[in-house]
């Protein structure tokens, strides 16, 4: 059997992740609404938070 070693690191570190993800988010419009674009409108209901009070 082989073994497969890879070089991970320990931490994940998410700020150059997620800068590499937002630029390209922005760069190709992920976020651009287009009230044209065929299809059906929805929405994703999310629940009030909890309230103890």
């Amino acid at each position: 059997m082989t073994e497969n070693k890879t070089n991970l690191p320990n931490l994940y570190e998410p700020f150059a992740i997620e800068a590499k993800w937002q630029k390209f988010w922005e760069d190709n419009q992920v976020y651009k609404a287009d009230p044209n674009h065929p299809g059906e409108p929805y929405c994703i209901v999310m629940p009030p938070p909890k309230s103890y009070w």
